[in-house]
């Protein structure tokens, strides 16, 4: 998870690295992180709340194999602060709207495990969004 600092704004990426092959739990976490990040970006435009976004990742993370996921959010806004709102999260309600940049982010952090991140960046659209962030998102083997 890192970031940097350009004319006063901040920026926000996540990726996840695995020294040698990943184990099926590694693989199965990945993936289903990235589902719901995905489906997450995907669902992002104009009008839709900042906790629907929230509801759609944790649904489709807990889906594609990770039952008991719980976040407090998945993602916040970004800007002159590094942490700005909306906050993806379950009580923000705050209606999405064009020109906001989002950081879309489905951390898995388990004690005795360790982490993993995906973190997107994206500016909402009139229609959508488009994403900002162009770093390959795959789980790096090293």
């Amino acid at each position: 998870d890192a970031g940097c600092l350009y004319q006063h704004y901040h920026s926000d990426l996540g990726r996840t690295a695995v020294l040698g092959e990943p184990s099926q739990k590694q693989l199965r976490l990945y993936k289903a992180m990235w589902a719901g990040t995905r489906e997450a970006v995907a669902y992002v435009k104009p009008g839709v709340l900042a906790c629907e976004v929230y509801d759609l990742a944790m649904e489709v993370a807990r889906e594609a194999g990770i039952p008991n996921f719980r976040r407090h959010h998945c993602g916040h806004g970004q800007g002159l602060e590094g942490y700005e709102p909306p906050l993806i999260a379950p009580d923000d309600r705050t209606p999405l709207q064009p020109d906001m940049v989002l950081n879309i982010e489905t951390p898995y952090n388990e004690v005795g495990f360790g982490g993993m991140i995906i973190e997107e960046t994206i500016v909402v659209t009139e229609s959508g969004c488009e994403q900002i962030t162009s770093i390959e998102s795959s789980l790096c083997v090293v």
